[in-house]
């Protein structure tokens, strides 16, 4: 299964701390249900057309995978992949980063794609589009929960 989520992201200060980012890594892997494998890595960079070096991209190896993310702060947008040989809670993961990153209407595309644990048979990647379809709602009440509404609304 694979999971990439890309948008508009209000917390610049994740996308800025080394320390933040790797948090962030560690929550995310454990919400996901998945096992590290190694430490993470975090490597800053400069955006297009700056000197600065605070837009920073994360990876986390995973037994299952991996869990990278691609921050760019000055634009305020995040570019987030999780891809496993197993099935995970990818509403529930989506809901993570919506929260964390504070984003407004992200691109989310889920994929079934890898190897089927039980088989051994490759599936190739394919959109999952039934569960896609319900994108709408629940993002909705992820943004109710976490007040956004009423802050796009005051």
């Amino acid at each position: 299964m694979h999971l990439i989520i890309d948008g508009k992201a209000d917390n610049v200060g994740i996308m800025i701390d080394e320390v933040l980012l790797k948090e962030w890594l560690g929550k995310t892997v454990k919400l996901a249900g998945m096992t590290p494998f190694g430490e993470p890595y975090i490597k800053g960079f400069p955006w297009p057309g700056s000197k600065d070096w605070t837009a920073l991209t994360g990876f986390q190896p995973l037994m299952e995978s991996g869990l990278s993310i691609h921050c760019w702060p000055e634009r305020r947008y995040v570019f987030i992949d999780l891809f496993s040989c197993n099935e995970f809670d990818w509403v529930n993961i989506v809901g993570h980063i919506v929260r964390s990153f504070r984003m407004d209407k992200p691109t989310v595309i889920v994929l079934d794609r890898g190897i089927d644990t039980e088989t051994g048979d490759i599936i190739p990647a394919r959109l999952k589009a039934d569960e896609a379809m319900l994108i709408p709602t629940w993002l909705q009440e992820f943004e109710k929960e976490a007040g956004y509404e009423e802050a796009r609304e005051g």
